[in-house]
């Protein structure tokens, strides 16, 4: 029988039926809900004989080792009413395929919750081999008979789990029903139609663990409230097919005690009366699988740990024995770690507790339940490791991987609020010995300083800091102490000058800098010293009639739209005239992609790195081979972090770089990881070596960029007193126009305000947008307002491409973007990739069911989808007809639509036409369809850096702490003719100007100071650079 779930169309929730497994069970008439995994199969549907033809074999072996759950989610504040099903599958020696829909009852799924439901696969025993078929009436009596069976001896298990938003938080299970099923070995065996043979299904009970796919759930506390049964069949499950992954099939007798104590009878929340009784099915299926150890070591040791005392057991007795009558120290960690706190105090007990000649096998054991109890910081647990051994002997035996804690994952899992950096790894692994024997390291409050240094700087690499200041005069005393009784420490203290307080870095992230820095003062101190066929030596560059000495670094920049690309063309055709080898480089495929429309040969740095050794699995490396290359020039170099800098330096300067050039708009957003390279870079020429830096200017006196509003107000100053006079006159306006209470405000000819309170008007304001822009293609079929029920679908006008360069006058995928600076809640792209898709399709498209291509649910990616790239990668390509072509790339951050193309129908395989393959469509594996894809109406402004549209929507929210000013500088300068600016307000009428606020109080966006070290290392290389010269 296979489960599936109705849920009646509701905007608390997703609509549909959900089903597991479609594509395995193409008798099912459900389609997959669109968090239920990355495995998404299109609907399947079933008249009459329809579904031979589409699948002659519906059933296989993976069916029955492989069990299936379906889930829903509900996202609203109401109950939602939910029906299952159940589909039973007769199969006979006839080929034909018996199968029957019965609901088993109604239920609601609580608010914002995740409902989910096992289905186990029995298949009816048929005739056996050389008995005639059985007749039509008695198929009716035995489906009779199994329905029958199946109410009075069954009942479906039904888990749901609480939660504040989709996906975000870690929460426990809890059963709505417990799962009573027995005598299931009585339907054994069954007639596999595709071998002709027997197949044993299942001997005990069957059920697949919650779903791992997007939630973080430790394993503890979900295996603690599951019945014995499932405990059972997922100790029989290898630890690679393990739903959860846990790690009990990779555990040993001894380690698995105290989780064995915890599971007997004390967390399975079971009636009193049933407890007993559920011990002795346990043990009398110990009985069962005695031959089957070899096959199940896990289950073994389980069983072996319930009935017979392991010699662990009786060394701790002997132990306990050995003390006299006192307590044992680790009896007193062990019985306080519910109420441990985050006391240094305890830290001290426990390593007291450490050195009482207790045996490894209980330190190890009590380590792993302080962790497992979600009780230990992230500084607790570099403290731990500083002064025990025996924590990292656990992770090495069981993760084989010292690293474990550095991954946010297996972090998470073990209750840790976050990672820990990998440098503290480093220095616990490699040091230990010189940090134990040092005095300072006996002391466990400076050990427990330095792991919260390491998780301070930890959370600052994660937010672009490359150091941080430390003010507490205590404290950094403390540090120098520690650090000063280690060699290669992995912490650096920067004394402090008159600019600057005292500043603490990661050793790596400082020696990046410092490495970076020489080797740009000797670039830009160099001369390039080419010559042409003629025998003249090139003495500058022309850029917009203004001169580059020939140096080895120059830095071009400018504001969006001011002809940095067609610069970039320019510095190009100037080189290759002097016989070097020019290399253009950008950070994101979609800016590589602005390029090559403009004529000019780029390709992402990614790419260039990963061709040569440089780039393995997105790690950077130092070992590849030399790049050779003349002149190197970086579009878009704001978005360069120091390491990604650095390594272009180590692969281009071996191999011949006479000339670097990095191009790109000090005013948008700061690279996500570690440094900010351009702009100090920028900073320290334009005050030390002006002759090297270009100011690009608008091209043409109407194009837009630098001279919309919003844009030139969040401007730095430039030092002309007119442009000075013009700021504060547009500033003004712009705060006039925030303070009229109209919701609609026409602030220039470009740029059109619109406030939004609520989720409905949001809807409205975003449908006005895109019905512009729908407009550009029919002025009179969208002339007159028009809602949503009676408006034409919009897909034809805004989705489909009208010419082939995909870029022309006529609207398209690519002429149009949602903007949103975050990725959650309402007004972020996951909803309002939902929400488009909603107005772009009519009502009537989603509610089709006479086609297997019709849509199945919103939120997910269906045919006639825009959607966009998220990984880079080779694919292969069709075309009309069917025509298999070569390999193609796709790269990150590319936009494209899901086709049908003639002749090519393909079950397995999604069909995309993107913007980065010029010819053809780029076949994505189904299985591995949202690794490469999600839904692109919408997008965050990282993602659109180096972009540019015609048309943008950008969607702001009410809360200020979402947006600061390099976001909503980058944000405004992505379009090209016209601006929508949905800016959310309170509903109260508090704040009319929702996350622009700060600019009608007179005050500045935020813009949030990034720690650094580069400029000053900049400065310092420089001159003593000048004193050698």
């Amino acid at each position: 029988m296979h489960l599936a779930i109705e849920l009646p169309w509701s905007d608390n929730g997703w609509c549909g039926k959900t089903c597991d497994d479609p594509e395995a069970n193409s008798h099912c008439r459900a389609w997959k809900d669109v968090r239920s995994s990355i495995d998404v199969v299109l609907e399947k549907h079933i008249h009459g004989e329809h579904w031979k033809l589409t699948k002659p074999h519906p059933t296989s072996k993976r069916n029955y080792r492989l069990p299936c759950w379906s889930y829903v989610n509900t996202f609203g504040s109401n109950e939602v009413p939910f029906y299952p099903e159940v589909h039973a599958n007769i199969y006979t020696r006839r080929k034909n395929l018996r199968f029957k829909f019965q609901r088993v009852r109604n239920a609601f799924l609580p608010p914002r919750s995740t409902a989910c439901a096992p289905s186990i696969h029995v298949l009816y025993p048929g005739n056996k081999r050389g008995t005639k078929p059985l007749d039509p009436l008695d198929e009716a009596q035995r489906l009779q008979e199994f329905w029958a069976q199946f109410h009075s001896d069954r009942d479906l298990v039904f888990f749901y789990c609480r939660r504040g938003h989709p996906l975000d938080s870690e929460v426990p299970v809890l059963p709505v029903a417990v799962c009573q099923l027995h005598n299931i070995n009585k339907i054994a065996d069954g007639w596999h139609p595709s071998s002709r043979a027997k197949y044993p299904i299942w001997e005990h009970v069957v059920t697949h663990g919650f779903p791992s796919a997007g939630y973080r759930i430790p394993w503890q506390q979900l295996i603690r409230r599951l019945p014995f049964g499932d405990l059972t069949s997922m100790l029989r499950y290898p630890s690679g097919v393990a739903p959860l992954r846990h790690p009990v099939a990779a555990m040993s007798s001894v380690e698995l005690l105290p989780w064995i104590e915890t599971v007997r009878g004390v967390a399975l929340q079971l009636p009193t009366d049933a407890e007993s009784g559920s011990v002795d099915w346990l043990r009398s299926m110990h009985e069962s699988v005695r031959g089957e150890r070899e096959a199940y070591p896990s289950l073994g040791a389980v069983l072996d740990a319930l009935e017979v005392p392991q010699p662990y057991e009786l060394a701790v007795r002997a132990e306990q024995a050995s003390h006299n009558g006192s307590d044992d120290p680790w009896e007193i960690v062990l019985n306080q770690v519910p109420a441990l706190s985050t006391e240094c105090s305890y830290m001290a007990q426990l390593k007291e507790a450490c050195h009482v000649g207790v045996s490894q096998e209980r330190r190890r054991i009590a380590l792993g339940v302080l962790l497992s109890q979600m009780v230990l910081s992230n500084d607790q647990v570099c403290a731990l490791m500083c002064t025990d051994d025996n924590l990292t002997d656990r992770v090495a035996r069981i993760s084989q991987n010292p690293y474990w804690l550095c991954d946010t994952k297996a972090a998470r899992g073990w209750g840790l609020s976050e990672p820990v950096a990998p440098a503290c790894i480093d220095v616990l692994r490699d040091d230990r010995a010189k940090k134990r024997a040092s005095p300072a390291w006996d002391n466990l409050a400076s050990a427990s300083l330095l792991g919260q240094e390491f998780a301070r700087l930890n959370r600052a690499a994660k937010q672009g800091d490359a150091c941080l200041p430390l003010q507490d005069e205590p404290k950094a005393s403390d540090l120098r102490a520690l650090l000063s009784s280690q060699e290669n420490a992995a912490l650096t203290m920067l004394p402090k000058t008159q600019q600057r307080p005292e500043f603490i870095a990661l050793a790596n992230e400082y020696n990046i800098e410092v490495e970076l820095a020489e080797a740009l003062v000797k670039l830009a101190g160099s001369e390039m010293n080419v010559r042409d066929r003629h025998g003249s030596f090139l003495q500058y560059i022309v850029v917009q009639d203004q001169r580059l000495p020939a140096r080895g670094l120059a830095v071009i920049r400018g504001a969006a739209g001011t002809g940095k690309s067609y610069a970039i063309k320019e510095v190009s055709a100037q080189l290759s005239r002097f016989r070097l080898r020019v290399r253009v480089v950008t950070p994101t495929g979609r800016a590589a992609k602005v390029l090559k429309d403009e004529g000019v040969r780029a390709s992402t740095l990614h790419s260039l790195l990963a061709r040569y050794g440089w780039n393995q699995d997105g790690v950077f490396s130092a070992d590849g081979r030399p790049i050779r290359t003349g002149c190197l020039i970086i579009d878009e170099a704001s978005m360069l972090s120091n390491d990604q800098l650095l390594t272009l330096l180590r692969a281009t300067v071996p191999g011949g770089l006479r000339f670097l050039c990095l191009v790109g708009d000090p005013a948008q957003l700061e690279p996500i990881d570690v440094g900010r390279p351009f702009i100090e870079v920028v900073d320290w020429l334009s005050v030390h070596r002006k002759d090297q830096v270009v100011q690009t200017k608008r091209v043409k006196p109407g194009r837009l960029g630098a001279s919309n509003l919003i844009a030139f107000v969040l401007r730095d100053p430039e030092g002309s007193e007119d442009l000075e006079k013009r700021r504060s006159e547009d500033l003004e306006e712009l705060r006039k126009g925030l303070r009229s209470p109209e919701p609609i405000i026409q602030l220039d000819d470009t740029i059109e305000l619109r406030r939004w309170r609520n989720s409905d008007e949001l809807r409205e304001f975003l449908l006005e947008a895109l019905l512009y822009e729908a407009s550009r293609a029919d002025m009179s079929k969208y002339a007159s307002p028009l809602n949503l029920a009676e408006s034409p679908p919009l897909s034809n006008d805004l989705l489909w491409p009208k010419d082939r360069k995909l870029h022309g006058n006529q609207p398209s995928i690519y002429s149009w973007q949602i903007l949103c600076p975050r990725r959650s809640g309402e007004g972020g792209t996951e909803s309002l990739n939902v929400l488009a898709q909603s107005l772009i399709f009519s009502r009537r498209h989603f509610d089709r069911r006479e086609t297997p291509n019709s849509f199945a649910c919103l939120g997910r990616v269906n045919r006639g989808d825009k959607v966009m790239w998220t990984a880079n990668g080779r694919l292969h390509r069709f075309f009309h007809g069917g025509v298999s072509l070569p390999k193609a790339a796709v790269v990150n951050g590319a936009l494209g639509i899901v086709r049908s193309p003639r002749g090519v129908s393909d079950a397995k395989q999604v069909l995309v036409q993107s913007d980065d393959c010029f010819s053809g469509f780029a076949a994505v594996p189904r299985a591995e369809l949202y690794d490469y894809l999600e839904l692109g109406y919408a997008t965050t402004v990282h993602k659109a850096q180096g972009s540019g549209f015609h048309t943008v929507i950008l969607v702001l929210d009410s809360e200020e702490s979402h947006i600061d000013k390099r976001m909503l500088y980058t944000a405004v300068t992505r379009h090209k003719s016209k601006l929508f600016v949905l800016l959310g307000v309170p509903g109260d009428g508090s704040n009319n100007a929702g996350a622009l606020a700060p600019l009608i109080r007179g005050e500045a966006l935020k813009d949030r100071t990034r720690y650094t070290m580069l400029g000053e290392l900049l400065e310092s290389q420089d001159e003593a650079s000048h004193r050698k010269g």
